[in-house]
């Protein structure tokens, strides 16, 4: 396992190299801290990929921004709602950064339609159904907390604001799991240990990111 912090300097740094070309496309931090992630990941892991064989990257995303149901924001939790988003090797390694990038939101604005979220709540299939599921068809995972109030006064319920705040689920290799941080956004690679090296190699991350020890030292 490994963690970098992507500073709020180095995502406005990010957020500008993604800008589409074209004026009428748009894309969100999440989508390009999800497009380094992917690709880093990717080459650290590159012993795996089948030559000719397209490249799956799997996001869960809250849905309840995009449900109906009138009491969903009002979860402290996360109506799951995956995406797959599925590339060619070459157009995820080969291409630029904006173009993942962009490729992340076209799949997710076609995919997590209203309808979608809407069927995934009237399904009977509970949380681990749609994981194991998932677990099956994709090559890594990204799963984004960025939004979620996790730090500052929001989780003071009387014993004063904590140190450090995470998920507590295990997630298994390939995963990116994307926290925030006061300081920017803390993603936490899943990865083997003998390919951390080559993580922690990646040019392209550490032009945005820096590697962290967390969660941090109480003394």
């Amino acid at each position: 396992m490994s963690n970098f912090l992507f500073t709020w300097e180095s995502l406005r740094k990010l957020k500008h190299a993604c800008t589409p070309t074209e004026p009428s496309d748009w894309v969100s931090t999440g989508d390009c801290v999800g497009a380094v992630a992917w690709r880093a990941v990717t080459v650290a892991r590159e012993a795996l990929l089948k030559p000719g064989v397209d490249i799956r990257l799997n996001v869960s995303a809250d849905g309840r921004v995009r449900s109906k149901d009138p009491d969903a924001l009002k979860y402290f939790g996360n109506l799951f709602t995956p995406y797959v988003i599925r590339l060619s090797q070459s157009s995820l390694l080969e291409g630029t950064i904006a173009s993942v990038a962009l490729a992340c939101r076209r799949a997710r604005d076609e995919q997590l339609t209203e309808t979608s979220c809407a069927n995934i709540l009237a399904s009977s299939a509970t949380a681990e159904d749609i994981e194991d599921g998932l677990n099956h068809d994709f090559d890594s995972w990204v799963s984004s907390w960025a939004k979620f109030p996790l730090v500052g006064d929001a989780l003071d319920f009387g014993m004063g604001e904590p140190f450090w705040a995470t998920t507590t689920q295990m997630f298994p290799t390939g995963v990116v799991k994307i926290l925030p941080q006061k300081d920017g956004y803390l993603a936490t690679f899943m990865i083997e240990a003998e390919w951390e090296s080559k993580l922690h190699a990646r040019e392209e991350l550490l032009a945005y990111a820096k590697p962290v020890t967390s969660p941090p030292k109480v003394i």
